[in-house]
């Protein structure tokens, strides 16, 4: 119906009634329902009396704004000999209702609210797309961040493996020259008159075919022989324990070290998460050991770490966990 009459149906607040913009004036309201006021200023509880008085002040508008219509199209009516009718108010009252049902151009007042609805539905639909391109980007930024956080965690716990192969500086160099390409080499990679350094080359290998990490004290061989089943001690509370289970070996027991030079990883590949959790923390700490005598006495070097966790309390779990959250340096 408000489609049929003019208005744009699918923006419900633009609809309105040019006789509705003139308020009545008070003296005429006040003949019409006389007691309402009274009954209005009365402190009330009860929700249905507010709802219907409220009902009533708002009928009162409509009723007199609708009689200068009605006047016209029903002039003998005997509705119209009420004294409300008569008064003087009323004259000028229907006069401005009249001018307004006879402008043909809108005022402002009438344009405004004729545009916000639109103008609010146009950024309510503005405001859901950039919600939902935000969120878009949101979400794969978060997968992305995701993954790499589960290749690291893959990194940390051996399950992703990688090794270093020396290459001559020679192959290098015979390898640009034949791509006839410039290639700088570093001063490092320079052979001399009687030896020639090496550089290495990284590689990756699909978890069926891992190679073990390769490092200055690991190295990686193969052997036909089964490998034994061994558990890292979960008893050891201390570096220098620590260090003889994984260079030395404990009783009779192999050392972690030859057992990762005879068998790699095959000889772990059937833990479970835990145990692959706990060895990574392990591996971090021996690790760290390393980095830190870099040449020295590694004696002196598991005894500094000691005294400094006992001073703070530290246990060798702990210490892993910082070690690989990078808080130790």
């Amino acid at each position: 119906m408000r489609g049929m009459a003019g208005f744009q149906s699918e923006y419900s607040g633009t609809y309105f009634i040019a006789r509705s913009q003139v308020e009545p004036p008070k003296e005429l309201l006040q003949l019409i329902f006389p007691k309402l006021d009274f009954w209005m200023q009365t402190t009330t509880t009860d929700i249905a009396t507010k709802g219907f008085l409220s009902l009533l002040a708002h009928l009162r508008v409509v009723f007199l704004q609708d009689s200068v219509l009605l006047r016209a199209d029903y002039p003998q009516h005997s509705l119209w000999n009420l004294e409300v009718f008569k008064h003087p108010q009323y004259t000028s009252f229907a006069i401005d209702v009249l001018a307004h049902l006879n402008d043909d151009d809108k005022d402002m007042d009438s344009q405004i609210r004729l545009a916000i609805p639109i103008l609010r539905q146009q950024v309510l639909n503005l405001n859901s797309s950039i919600t939902n391109l935000v969120t878009d980007s949101f979400n794969k930024q978060l997968e992305q961040s995701l993954k790499m956080e589960g290749k690291l965690d893959d990194f940390l716990e051996g399950k992703i493996a990688f090794a270093f192969t020396p290459i001559k500086a020679q192959k290098l160099l015979n390898a640009a020259a034949v791509r006839d390409a410039p290639c700088a080499i570093d001063p490092r990679l320079q052979s001399s008159a009687t030896t020639a350094s090496s550089s290495t080359s990284l590689s990756f290998a699909s978890p069926s075919k891992r190679a073990t990490p390769s490092r200055s004290y690991r190295h990686r061989s193969t052997s036909p022989s089964a490998p034994p089943s061994y558990l890292l001690n979960r008893n050891i509370h201390t570096l220098t324990d620590l260090w003889k289970e994984w260079h030395v070996g404990l009783g009779t027991s192999p050392s972690i070290a030859s057992l990762n030079d005879k068998y790699g990883p095959v000889w772990r590949k059937d833990w479970k998460g835990s145990e692959r959790e706990f060895y990574s923390k392990r591996l971090a700490i021996i690790t760290y050991i390393h980095n830190k005598a870099a040449g020295g006495s590694v004696e002196a070097t598991v005894a500094s770490i000691q005294t400094e966790m006992a001073a703070a309390k530290v246990t060798l779990n702990s210490l892993g966990t910082q070690i690989r959250k990078g808080l130790r340096r």
